[in-house]
């Protein structure tokens, strides 16, 4: 899913969206969801913009030389554990794309029209 010491940077950019993408267009996050069930089926939380209200949203970010949008469709091999896109029922997937160290590009995918 991810690359580049993936849970570093999944807190990276969530503080990112927290303290600099959210606020420029309205929306906080109400709520983080804790325990693996929840993340696996509603994403990692809740955020609440003025216009859309409440929504449940996944973040995921990546650090390549490229920008890319890596799907999950199958978690462990061994196991046939199916991935994150079968079981996500969240509203939107926001995407980050780091290059040395730096966040360039954040695509937002409206999951639930999937």
């Amino acid at each position: 899913m991810k690359q580049s010491s993936g849970n570093q940077l999944d807190a990276r950019f969530l503080r990112d969206l927290v303290n600099e993408v959210w606020p420029s267009l309205g929306i906080r996050l109400d709520d983080e969801h804790k325990d693996r069930l929840s993340q696996r089926r509603f994403g990692d939380g809740v955020v609440i913009s003025t216009i859309d209200g409440p929504r449940h949203i996944d973040w995921k970010a990546n650090q390549t030389e490229y920008a890319s949008f890596p799907v999950e469709l199958l978690q462990d091999w061994q196991s046939l554990d199916i991935g994150w896109y079968y079981t996500l029922q969240c509203d939107e997937i926001w995407y980050g794309h780091y290059v040395a160290n730096s966040l360039r590009t954040v695509d937002v995918i409206n999951f639930a029209a999937l």
